[in-house]
């Protein structure tokens, strides 16, 4: 079953590279039925065509899940049929983003029918626990005479510090997988490898965490499924990612004239240390939005 060449749906992000959401459905039979848009799934099982612990699969897919693990596609209760609505075929399909009519709304799910199994909640709590440690333990150091114990705590202070770089980037490669699930060109994978290429990373900033929030926003403000989430606020971003590269070149002099910004009353010193800590805060305010928004549809999985 075949669905029309007009009435397939396309997904077309900003960065271009247009996704067909093309899906398939094991009827009672046990025969394939597809390839449609969801739109059409969605309508299978608003008909009763297509009922709980059936199979469905996305094209191109081998995993099969069943159909009330679809975010949107089964009906959350049902209600008498409205007589007076439109039949479905009244839809726009010319407008893959138009709002559907009363009885096919998806507005309880994100758009397409996204499976989310693997799309996990973040804890923004755990990235500031690992940073407030990190700092504590770092002052704590200081303070010690004791070589020994300096040595210890300056060892915990490293390890609640790779703690919190981890989590950030597992949270920025949610981030992109959620974007990846609605049409974005680049998998978290990618996001999280190129930023690891030490100061490679501060140009990388612009995309994978500026380009995200740009890709987020526009998510939001065309996708049904996501009216009600936030959208971010990018200008924390841009200033994360300049501030991040400024304190990378600042670095980088630092390593080259081997000297380090411990004299609070040396200037250079002063700017220094001043980056980083704007840098630190910037990052918290990047990440709490982003983290907010992966639990957005994290929440609507469940």
């Amino acid at each position: 079953m075949a669905s029309p060449p007009e009435q397939n749906r396309t997904y077309e992000s900003p960065l271009g590279q247009p996704e067909a959401l093309l899906w398939f459905f094991q009827d009672r039979d046990g025969k394939e039925q597809g390839p449609m848009p969801f739109r059409d799934l969605r309508a299978s099982a608003i008909k009763k065509d297509l009922s709980a612990n059936m199979l469905v699969w996305r094209e191109g897919e081998k995993a099969r899940y069943p159909s009330q693990k679809i975010v949107g596609l089964l009906p959350q209760f049902q209600t008498e049929p409205n007589k007076d609505a439109e039949p479905i075929s009244s839809v726009d399909n010319d407008n893959p983003y138009a709002t559907p009519n009363a009885e096919r709304t998806i507005a309880e799910g994100p758009p397409g029918g996204l499976y989310l199994p693997y799309l996990r909640q973040t804890h923004f709590l755990a990235l500031l626990g690992f940073s407030a440690t990190a700092i504590g333990l770092t002052y704590l150091g200081t303070t010690l005479s004791d070589p020994p114990s300096r040595s210890i705590v300056f060892a915990f202070s490293i390890i609640a510090l790779l703690g919190w770089l981890a989590f950030s980037l597992i949270y920025l490669k949610r981030a992109w997988d959620m974007l990846n699930m609605l049409g974005a060109p680049m998998t978290g994978v990618k996001a999280v490898l190129i930023f690891l290429i030490p100061f490679f990373n501060a140009i990388w900033s612009f995309v994978a965490l500026l380009g995200w929030s740009k890709l987020w926003n526009f998510n939001v403000s065309v996708h049904p499924g996501l009216s009600d989430a936030r959208p971010v606020w990018r200008l924390m971003f841009l200033l994360f990612c300049i501030a991040f590269m400024m304190g990378q070149v600042i670095i980088l002099m630092l390593w080259m004239s081997k000297e380090m910004p411990d004299d609070l009353y040396n200037p250079r010193h002063q700017f220094a240390l001043g980056t980083f800590a704007v840098t630190f805060l910037l990052s918290l305010g990047t990440w709490f939005q982003l983290c907010r928004s992966v639990n957005f549809l994290a929440r609507k999985k469940s």
